[in-house]
């Protein structure tokens, strides 16, 4: 049993809207060998990473939710995030169910993989979550990322 999880998502919470719009256009007018991206996509935000990284160094282990987990296997976005030097264990990923059913996917984990203490970092509002894990969401707002 893992005693601290963050359920995790990428789009909104590591990859900020606003962040990507700057990464896409970056990557067209730039004139420099530097790349905004990998051949797994985008990199996320450095300041959300780092915010991730408190959350991770205090033994929290990384359960994915993002939509990320339908278009490729958990051991490519393992590789992703281990190979990008992101801090923190990816466990595992919840079952996809519905894209509005969210908290539901996060209920079906814990049954089958108990856990003492849990946080969701999405850009999802309330709606998406059942009522008793409301008080666990670290809703983040989708232009500026998982913020200080």
């Amino acid at each position: 049993m893992n005693d601290k999880v963050i359920f995790l998502d990428f789009d909104g919470t590591l990859l900020p809207t606003l962040y990507e719009k700057f990464l896409k256009t970056f990557e067209q007018i730039s004139k420099t060998n530097i790349s905004a991206s990998d051949a797994y996509g985008l990199y996320f935000h450095p300041d959300c990473m780092c915010n991730l990284r408190v959350l991770t160094n205090l033994g929290a282990k990384i359960v994915l939710t993002t939509t990320w987990k339908n278009d490729t296997s958990i051991n490519n976005l393992i590789n992703m995030w281990n190979e990008r030097g992101y801090s923190g264990e990816i466990i595992g990923k919840t079952p996809y169910i519905d894209n509005s059913k969210r908290g539901l996917e996060i209920q079906i984990y814990l049954l089958e993989n108990p856990c003492e203490k849990y946080v969701i970092l999405d850009d999802m509002g309330e709606s998406f979550f059942l009522e008793e894990q409301i008080p666990r969401l670290v809703k983040c707002d989708e232009q500026y990322g998982f913020g200080k």
